[in-house]
């Protein structure tokens, strides 16, 4: 998602803080996405995009008493491609920035496809975007086990390496620029390793920024909530320090979607929304982020009948 976009099959573990979805029985937090402020919680937008997550920036003209101006960016998943082709046709020249959904950074080096990813779809998804008049901005997810991207990023060595395979996986293909989706940080790293992963982070983001804006490309990052400026229990996924990384970001993208991935209840409660867009605010004092909206819902399985899911089960997004 947002997980940028979380994949069907996804139950990430919740945020290590006290805001918690119907669906926690475990005494853990529930997963979810955030994103700032009050300015107006923009859902009812164009209505016609990518199946998945809509990131929407509202934009007023000072002095002026025009309309305000949105920009429509979506994700295109590769769990459902076909729709999400289908989409973008219908979407027409709605939409800013389009974001593939099938890379994965397996390494300082490695950055692939995603094994399930289907190459006939993802290629007459990808050739859609490109024909959209879009720009085309792929988000890169980290594949890696629990603890290995924060390695790679804390030794300015490996680190640098890993500027320079995105900044050649930018090029090679031709891209308008990059997502950063790496989430391990928040959803299977050990939150007793923040503090050590949070600076190398930043640097990472910095001096990735400034190699892709060299070459006149963007950089997007897709990144969890945070609640405050501070880095208790409470203040939701610190670790990306949004405040640090928006100076250096072209897009600064919060995942307000999947509240509830474990068990039937919102994806996206508004006030939970509004909290996540205050605290994004709060933790920046900069220009508005923009929130991911979720342009789909869950099928959970309640029953089952011989030998199929427990109840419960996400069934993934439709």
């Amino acid at each position: 998602m947002m997980t940028g976009m979380s994949r069907p099959s996804a139950d990430r573990p919740g945020p290590p803080d006290t805001r918690r979805g119907p669906d926690d029985a475990t005494g853990e937090p529930s997963a979810a996405g955030a994103e700032r402020r009050r300015r107006t919680v923009l859902f009812s937008l164009v209505a016609a995009l990518l199946v998945g997550a809509l990131g929407v920036a509202w934009v007023q003209r000072s002095g002026s008493d025009d309309p305000p101006e949105f920009e429509v960016l979506g994700w295109l998943p590769y769990w459902v491609a076909e729709d999400g082709l289908a989409s973008l046709e219908r979407a027409g020249g709605e939409l800013s920035v389009v974001s593939p959904f099938w890379f994965v950074a397996l390494g300082p080096t490695t950055i692939l496809a995603d094994d399930h990813a289907d190459p006939a779809e993802t290629e007459a998804a990808m050739a859609a975007a490109r024909a959209s008049g879009a720009a085309v901005v792929p988000s890169i997810l980290d594949g890696m086990d629990a603890g290995g991207m924060a390695a790679i990023l804390r030794d300015p060595a490996t680190r640098s390496v890993h500027v320079d395979a995105v900044i050649g996986f930018v090029e090679d293909n031709g891209f308008d620029g990059v997502d950063l989706d790496y989430e391990q940080f928040a959803f299977a790293d050990d939150r007793s390793t923040w503090e050590a992963t949070r600076p190398a982070w930043v640097s990472f983001v910095e001096e990735l920024s400034a190699e892709l804006h060299r070459r006149g490309k963007v950089l997007h990052v897709s990144v969890p909530p945070v609640y405050d400026d501070g880095r208790t229990a409470n203040s939701g996924y610190w670790v990306y320090d949004h405040g640090a990384i928006i100076a250096v970001v072209d897009r600064l993208r919060i995942m307000t979607y999947d509240y509830s991935p474990g068990a039937p209840g919102p994806i996206a409660p508004i006030d939970w929304v509004v909290s996540s867009l205050d605290g994004t605010i709060e933790a920046t004092g900069s220009r508005p982020p923009r929130p991911g909206n979720p342009l789909y819902g869950y099928n959970w399985f309640v029953g089952t009948t011989g030998s199929c899911a427990e109840p419960g089960t996400p069934a993934g997004p439709r």
